[in-house]
């Protein structure tokens, strides 16, 4: 719903803008059914006839979302409590989950939300939920709709993972020392991709050892392209023409000598035209371990400050993967 509003909005103006939208959950069954995005024949009964024509198509005895607005939106499993959070963002809509939580857990939370956003970004709660007591970080845009802007303050939130657990309170407790030590470990780990997501902002994507995205921040969307069909969260089948080979070589590297990699000079198709950026992979280090992750960071525009480098299509290789 989110995308299709942003689409309509921009094609209203004269705008070259492209949404991207971060859609997460922690049930891995509900983001596959959401990349999905076929929804049954019943929704006719909530739709106009412009948004049933211009956003969905027939498909079987129900409609899916077309695929342009499916472009726009990345599905990954995050969980609030446990994962470290997206920067630099533009929105937060998080409805109808705070109310799920302790008051002690909400409290945690609504300064990650102010971290996590732009200054004057906005948030978006559920109708039950609000930001009393952070009345310093966020200001109403329409407190009938929790509707909220972020205010230009610096606060730094407490970033030790996990924040809790959800429920009643007493599940919260910690149970040992083994878990306690866990937890302390996950923390670190955690604490150090955050970092990385923050460092390098607003155009990175963590992946695993297998290469599938995990996190993303910021306007990924110009390097990456989610393929249709099944979902997929492979980066490599993600990455636009002229990036996949550069990329899967760089993360090999990254992978065999567990040392920072640099491509420079990598042509990107993007907007129909080569982009010319530079490609950074680093290891995220992990505790006495082989990296389990890794940040792929794009690194566009001139960096003396000028204007981003266009370039002509290079030359095709004999043989493209």
């Amino acid at each position: 719903s989110l995308a299709i509003l942003f689409l309509r909005e921009i094609g209203r103006g004269d705008h070259d803008l492209s949404p991207q939208v971060f859609a997460t959950d922690i049930d891995s069954k509900a983001l596959d059914a959401a990349r999905a995005a076929i929804y049954p024949e019943s929704i006719t009964a909530h739709l106009t006839g412009e948004q049933l024509e211009h956003y969905f198509r027939k498909h079987g005895h129900g409609y899916r979302v077309v695929k342009r607005v499916r472009e726009a939106c990345i599905f990954s499993k995050h969980d609030l409590i446990r994962d470290p959070p997206f920067s630099r963002l533009d929105m937060i809509s998080c409805r109808n989950v705070l109310i799920y939580m302790t008051p002690t857990l909400q409290q945690r939370l609504i300064p990650i939300f102010h971290y996590a956003l732009r200054p004057g970004g906005v948030l978006l709660l559920g109708p039950s939920e609000t930001v009393t007591r952070f009345e310093h970080l966020f200001e109403p845009i329409d407190h009938k709709q929790r509707l909220f802007r972020r205010r230009d303050l610096s606060v730094a939130p407490r970033f030790d993972f996990p924040l809790g657990s959800y429920g009643d309170s007493t599940n919260a407790r910690e149970t040992g020392s083994e878990e306690r030590q866990r937890n302390r470990e996950n923390s670190v780990s955690r604490q150090a991709e955050r970092y990385l997501l923050e460092q390098y902002a607003p155009s990175c994507v963590v992946v695993d050892s297998r290469y599938e995205a995990v996190y993303f921040a910021g306007n990924t969307g110009q390097y990456l392209q989610p393929p249709s069909g099944a979902p997929d969260n492979a980066v490599l089948n993600m990455a636009r023409h002229g990036l996949k080979n550069q990329l899967r070589q760089a993360l090999d590297d990254a992978a065999r000598t567990q040392q920072p990699v640099v491509r420079e000079d990598v042509h990107v198709r993007t907007n129909g035209e080569y982009e010319i950026i530079r490609l950074r992979v680093r290891p995220i280090p992990r505790l006495e371990q082989r990296a389990d992750y890794y940040a792929v960071i794009f690194e566009s525009g001139d960096p003396r400050g000028g204007e981003v480098p266009r370039a002509k299509p290079p030359e095709p290789p004999a043989v493209e993967q």
